[in-house]
């Protein structure tokens, strides 16, 4: 099916700009609020790679033969220290990506490079990492440095600054089944140099709910189902409202073994079952190698 004519001008404005950003989205993995105890060290690796061929506009699809491909890696660091008497940690992630459009979206070319890095920490309410009613904060404050040039449709890095506040729970329902519920809140600042013609762009804040199921068959293994909600997040454009809330919907499935005392390899895969604008997701696989030193 071939692009609409109502979007073909604008196919590389802001939903582009957005199925691009949402492409380097880190969602959190199961277990993610466990605490470990002050001065352990985590390094992370993560490879992801995912595909969007249905393009929506409004609800109303608007393109089956549109496809982005997304090559995504993120090295992140976590130190584990208190606050306050509360166990706490800081953290960065340097994400890389490598962006390749095909069929209707050819025309917007490829991409990749460094995208924006991010600086965080978190903060638990209660300290003991045995503990199964686990409670904290974590925020995330996203730098503008990564790969960015208005004149291209598709960039790794934004151009502006964002900052997300998240809120996370793990509860315990028997001895080898535990849930994870996650909220979180994006607020973004402007970028004063968007597409070409050096446009004003803003966004409403965006919003974030995630959940998993966890069943343990062994310590040192799990296997997890999980739901996400994304809403809101509407952008303008020098004043004018682009209509183009995401109001995503995904599943995801996958598992987590520790190969070695210090070393846990994760596996999930995912993919979109209701999107309003942009690409919907067929697939994203997520591989996750993670190290405690």
């Amino acid at each position: 099916m071939k692009i609409k004519n109502k979007l073909k001008a604008g196919i590389a404005a802001t939903s582009i700009m957005l199925l691009s950003n949402n492409a380097l989205s880190l969602d959190i993995d199961p277990g993610d609020y466990t605490p470990l105890p002050s001065g352990v060290n985590l390094g992370v690796l993560y490879l992801q790679n995912s595909e969007r061929t249905k393009l929506y506009s409004n609800k109303e699809v608007i393109s089956t033969n549109a496809n982005l491909k997304a090559n995504v890696s993120i090295l992140r660091g976590v130190h584990y220290t208190e606050f306050g008497g509360k166990m706490a940690n800081i953290q960065i992630l340097l994400p890389f990506a490598s962006l390749k459009t095909r069929k209707d979206l050819s025309a917007l070319g490829n991409s990749k490079g460094m995208g924006d890095p991010i600086l965080a920490s978190a903060l638990w309410f209660n300290k003991n990492p045995t503990d199964a009613n686990l409670y904290g904060i974590t925020q995330y404050l996203f730098v503008p440095i990564g790969k960015y040039s208005p004149d291209r449709a598709l960039n790794i890095g934004e151009n502006r600054w964002k900052y997300t506040l998240q809120a996370g729970y793990i509860g315990k329902i028997s001895e080898k089944i535990l849930f994870d519920l996650t909220g979180d809140v994006t607020i973004f600042g402007k970028n004063s140099k968007f597409s070409p013609d050096r446009l004003n762009l803003k966004q409403d804040n965006l919003y974030q709910a995630q959940s998993y199921l966890r069943y343990k068959p062994s310590a040192s293994s799990e296997i997890h189902i999980g739901y996400s909600k994304l809403w809101s997040g509407e952008t303008t454009v020098n004043n004018i409202k682009q209509n183009d809330q995401s109001n995503q919907q995904k599943i995801m499935i996958g598992g987590s073994k520790f190969i070695s005392d210090r070393t846990q390899i994760l596996a999930n895969i995912s993919r979109d079952t209701k999107i309003d604008n942009g690409l919907k997701e067929d697939h994203r696989f997520n591989l996750r190698l993670l190290h405690v030193f």
